[in-house]
């Protein structure tokens, strides 16, 4: 699957069985597809866990293996493969970082990203660019497609991590990882395919009791839900509140 237009957005607006209220167990469109519409920004997702509440910010755990924080979906170590400048694709060594290598399907880094660390003047030793597709791994490599060409060779020992999009693997909250992407407006079953808000006006559930004054709003852990951000708060911010000093949720979500 591919993106339908070159910035990756939904050009007019999803089909009526599969728009911002509604869940599809069939994939309809790629993973991070962006849609806007009257100020607000979906982005185009799919559950790794059931989510019970509805209206409540998502867990990216795709990054770096859920819970584990191994790399369970990604890969990471030295490329293995030599790349040479001008080339649309890279064959990783499919290592995980202290887990059990995994046979990824076809595109499960789509709209991902993958960083180079190499000494190079010109990237300060990153190289980050956008992967454009993924064919079928193997227990002992996997050949990675570039959303451009490469500016540079890339040698066998530079190291490199490969993520899948932060919008694959949506779940629940963890108490050692809570990086919420989006805001969902159903109720989520594994491996279902939904529209996440992003951006724009949102209700996002409150701390029923939590002080309701503060303008800028944050993640509770756990839960998913909101209250007032703190002085030199480290938790994740949401957005400011479209109505302080009043107790509902309504907000100018600014997850991206």
């Amino acid at each position: 699957m591919r993106d339908f237009s070159v910035d990756g957005k939904l050009v007019g607006r999803p089909a009526i069985n599969h728009g911002t209220t509604k869940v599809s167990t069939a994939q309809h469109y790629p993973i991070g597809t962006i849609y806007e519409t009257h100020g607000r920004r979906f982005r185009y997702c799919c559950a790794s866990e059931a989510v019970t509440g509805t209206h409540r910010g998502l867990v990216n755990q795709s990054l770096h293996g859920g819970d584990t924080g191994g790399g369970v979906y990604g890969v990471m170590g030295a490329i293995g493969t030599k790349a040479y400048e001008g080339d649309r694709s890279v064959i990783m060594a499919n290592l995980a970082n202290g887990n059990p290598q995994t046979l990824f399907p076809v595109d499960w880094f789509y709209g991902g990203t993958i960083n180079f660390y190499i000494p190079h003047a010109d990237y300060t030793d990153l190289l980050s660019m956008r992967v454009s597709g993924s064919e079928l791994a193997s227990a002992t490599a996997i050949k990675i497609w570039l959303d451009e060409p490469l500016p540079c060779d890339i040698a066998v020992t530079v190291f490199t991590e490969c993520h899948a999009s932060p919008y694959l693997n949506v779940g629940v909250t963890h108490s050692d990882q809570f990086s919420c992407v989006v805001v969902n407006y159903v109720e989520l079953s594994v491996g279902d395919y939904f529209w996440g808000q992003t951006r724009g006006p949102c209700y996002v559930q409150r701390n029923v009791g939590v002080d309701t004054d503060a303008r800028m709003k944050v993640f509770t852990t756990p839960g998913g839900i909101m209250e007032d951000a703190d002085t030199n708060d480290i938790r994740q911010a949401i957005g400011y509140a479209l109505t302080p000093n009043v107790s509902d949720g309504m907000v100018m979500l600014m997850l991206e």
